[in-house]
């Protein structure tokens, strides 16, 4: 069994003991931490952070491990269900959330997943934030919410959180998506980091496709 902690999140093989695979303790563990942080420092006033995963056999116990933890700790949650990293991201910005938290391994095999852990503009954590997140988990400074303040879950299908997303970031001259560093339209203001919106409502179809291309 393997269980890697870094700065960009927290990856490891499924099962085993707690400490050597990404187990549910670890889970549990490692989201409270990356909560507790949200709560110290964003500057976002949000108590909502937004939950995605893949389509690792793992993928569904560890979202609903991630979910139950955030809510005994007092967030909100958004769960997207199952999404590319890029919708989550956007997902993040759309909702007006504090953070997220995206549950894949990407190329690993499927004995593997991980918790990528994102701020309030749906970007990785630094490597301050992320060692934060190591400090806090290794020491446990973290405390869960009592009875009357437990939050909630809200399910958002894909195409909605993608439609919702960009209501809220077409911002550029010709209809094209400008928030942060997600999207940058070559006729008015060339592009930045990826061109990431367009690729992930065409993947979704409907009308969060059409609205992409308005």
């Amino acid at each position: 069994m393997s269980l890697i902690k870094s700065i960009s999140g927290i990856r490891g093989t499924i099962g085993g003991a707690a400490g050597e695979g990404l187990t549910p303790l670890d889970v549990v563990k490692f989201t409270s931490a990356f909560a507790t942080l949200m709560r110290r420092s964003s500057p976002s006033q949000s108590n909502t952070i937004v939950v995605g995963r893949d389509a690792r056999l793992s993928g569904r116990m560890v979202l609903n491990t991630v979910i139950g933890t955030l809510t005994g700790m007092g967030f909100d949650v958004v769960n997207i269900g199952l999404a590319t990293t890029p919708t989550t991201e956007l997902a993040v910005v759309g909702e007006k959330a504090c953070g997220g938290i995206i549950i894949t391994a990407s190329h690993n095999p499927k004995q593997w997943n991980a918790l990528k852990l994102l701020n309030h503009q749906g970007e990785f954590l630094s490597a301050d934030e992320g060692a934060e997140v190591l400090r806090i988990a290794h020491a446990e400074d973290f405390d869960y919410a009592d009875v009357d303040h437990l939050g909630r879950e809200k399910k958002l299908h894909l195409a909605e959180a993608a439609y919702r997303a960009s209501a809220r970031t077409r911002l550029g001259g010709c209809g094209c998506y400008t928030q942060g560093t997600f999207y940058r339209c070559s006729r008015c203001c060339q592009f930045g980091r990826w061109r990431g919106y367009p690729q992930v409502a065409r993947s979704i179809g409907g009308g969060a496709y059409r609205k992409a291309l308005l």
